[in-house]
């Protein structure tokens, strides 16, 4: 019982003729009330059409009048026939809430095959644009009792995204309980009905924000129509006055969202008695990913920037704080400070959970930093905290994944520098991240106990024929092929567990991310310096700023890292850095760098003292002394 696709209207026709009379057949033997019903009973002047169905349903099973489905069948047939291709489809919908009687008194029997034909047919006519809107309001209903019984699941879920993506049919409350259906049914006992109620649960929501960006299309050359304030505050269970229809609905969409995962009751969703908080996440994620334009226009939605400063970083920092237990992010935003004030759980962070969030505040530190610096600032603080040495190690490498995909872009290395430590008395941003590369660094070759009990036989366990990391008797594996797009954890939204870190993982990923790092400070300095707008004093400035903020300890990583065998990759950034502080004409640093690249071009120490029998050297200089460890 596959839904028609929309060919031609005769194919309709027919369509609907063949359902109509199956429908006759099967009420035929059991369920006269659906056969033996006629529109005479109607209440005669009542307006509103769900009243007059729910009338209708009650009345028509005592009575004995021409039967329903053949009154249909009869009804197509004379439009069919007095209708002709360029108007078929225009009539047919005048006539929809009578071809809607027998559909609906066929779910209101909730017996398995009548429920099936009859919305085998809805489909049809929402997906022909043939059913009204103002029959859309009764398929709801009737949509929300069948799931009420657990009755046809599945065939609902079929149902429902297209008669909310066709046109405007759906809007309102209407809209609100079209998706708490969909919601509750993801609570399913069936596997397959929870998968399928997932999917259309992130197509209606997706649909809800394609209808802002076509209601902004519609009024985009017209004048705004935005309802002055009365002067009090408004209601917290509504929308903004100041937002039209479409983007109220998203709105309070985007609003229950924040409020479910937070485990508020729902303003707008009414009837959601649980969602699990990582559909959730997912759901705030695919809007913030999929529609940054409809939440960055702060010129025709206010609103929406105001919900994420005031509903979607709150929530955010609030459920990452636990992930961090006892690690304090230092800001001076609120909500930082109202959640570091409380307990922090001792539970161990949840995989599943904190994965989506550091998938959240990536989106957010890539889409909408220029809207939120604050937070922004407080979210690479605490991925800083995450790479702390006595963090697990999915959660640093979870971290350092995120991280990469912040620092390879050369346009928010420019704009940290600018907003933050090319100012005086402000966080610098910049150097306390490549502070914390540097510590990784540091603490992935700092010998451990273990270690120290296996130095005589490290030279022999050591692979022969692999790449590697090989520094104060500590050897990490090195993993090729890694990059900003290639994520082990920040993409694994199928697993409940990290799983295990392959050996080598986070110094493999640090490496990657300094040469990546390296060639984004690069590409922001040079374009900087090669920028014309008058303003060439505060580009270099910044530019300046750029490189003495990340130049010393990246500097002191690379000369830890190059005493390996993996030397191609971090020798160009090496070289690089060398480049950027040439162009900046800063000799003492291009210096600095030059020595590290000729001490990479010696023998180490560590290698002189193991193997040439060389006493390690007691003075290696005050100036240098972090590059020679």
């Amino acid at each position: 019982m596959s839904v028609l696709a929309p060919l031609d209207s005769k194919k309709l026709v027919e369509a609907l003729l063949s359902d109509l009379r199956q429908l006759s057949t099967e009420a035929k033997k059991k369920h006269n009330h659906v056969k033996e019903s006629h529109l005479d009973i109607l209440p005669v002047g009542c307006k509103d059409l769900d009243l007059q169905f729910r009338t209708y349903r009650s009345l028509c099973s005592g009575q004995k009048r021409q039967e329903a489905a053949e009154s249909g069948v009869v009804r197509v047939r004379n439009i069919s026939t007095a209708s002709g291709e360029s108007n078929l489809l225009t009539n047919l919908r005048a006539a929809s809430n009578e071809l809607l009687h027998p559909l609906i008194l066929a779910c209101a029997t909730r017996q398995t095959k009548l429920v099936q034909i009859a919305l085998q047919s809805i489909q049809r006519l929402v997906q022909h644009r043939v059913l009204e809107a103002s029959c859309a309001n009764v398929v709801v209903s009737e949509l929300w009792g069948l799931v009420e019984v657990e009755c046809e699941e599945l065939r609902v879920l079929q149902t429902v995204p297209p008669l909310v993506s066709a046109d405007l049919l759906v809007t309102g409350n209407s809209l609100a309980k079209c998706i708490v259906m969909c919601f509750r049914m993801h609570f399913a006992k069936d596997p397959v009905v929870i998968n399928a109620a997932s999917a259309a649960v992130r197509q209606l929501v997706g649909c809800v924000f394609e209808r802002v960006i076509q209601e902004d299309g519609v009024f985009n050359n017209a004048e705004l129509t935005v309802v002055a304030s009365s002067g009090g505050r408004p209601s917290p269970r509504s929308a903004p006055p100041t937002l039209r229809p479409c983007a109220a609905d998203a709105y309070m969409l985007f609003k229950d969202l924040c409020l479910l995962i937070n485990a508020k009751p729902s303003i707008w969703l009414l009837g959601i008695h649980e969602m699990t908080r990582t559909l959730g996440l997912e759901l705030i994620e695919s809007i913030l990913k999929s529609y940054p334009d409809c939440l960055i226009m702060t010129i025709q939605h206010p609103e929406f920037c105001d919900l994420l400063k005031s509903e979607v970083c709150p929530l955010v920092i609030k459920l990452f704080s636990p992930s961090l237990k006892s690690a304090h992010v230092s800001s001076q935003h609120p909500s930082s400070r109202s959640s570091s004030s409380q307990n922090a759980p001792t539970d161990r962070p949840y995989f599943p959970i904190a994965m989506r969030l550091v998938r959240i505040i990536l989106c957010l530190i890539s889409l909408y930093h220029q809207l939120l610096p604050t937070e922004c600032e407080i979210f690479l603080s605490s991925l800083m905290k995450f790479v702390d040495v006595d963090r697990r190690g999915w959660q640093r490498a979870l971290s350092l994944e995120a991280l990469h995909r912040v620092i390879v872009r050369p346009d928010i290395v420019r704009w940290l520098c600018e907003n933050f430590d090319a100012r005086s008395n402000s966080t610098k941003v910049l150097e306390h991240l490549t502070s914390s590369i540097f510590s990784v660094v540091q603490q992935s070759f700092t010998p451990t106990k273990l270690t120290s009990d296996v130095d005589l036989e490290l030279d022999i366990s050591q692979p022969r024929n692999s790449s590697g990391f090989y520094f104060s008797n500590v050897w990490h594996p090195y993993v090729e092929q890694l990059s900003s797009k290639k994520s082990l954890l920040l993409d694994s939204l199928e697993r409940h567990e990290a799983g295990t870190i392959p050996d080598g993982y986070v110094v493999s990923r640090i490496t990657s991310v300094l040469a990546d790092f390296i060639q984004a400070i690069y590409a922001a300095v040079d374009a900087l310096c090669l920028q014309d707008d008058g303003s060439d004093r505060n580009n270099n400035h910044v530019a300046e700023a750029i490189f003495t903020s990340c130049q010393p300890n990246l500097l002191a990583a690379l000369s830890m890292l190059t005493d390996e065998t993996v030397t191609d990759q971090l020798l160009c950034g090496l070289s690089t850095l060398m480049s950027v502080g040439c162009k900046l004409k800063m000799p003492s640093a291009s210096l600095n760098c030059l020595y590290v690249l000729c001490c990479a071009c010696l023998p180490s120490v560590n290698y002189l003292y193991l193997y040439a029998a060389f006493d390690v050297p007691k003075n290696t200089g005050e100036n240098f002394f972090l590059f020679i460890l």
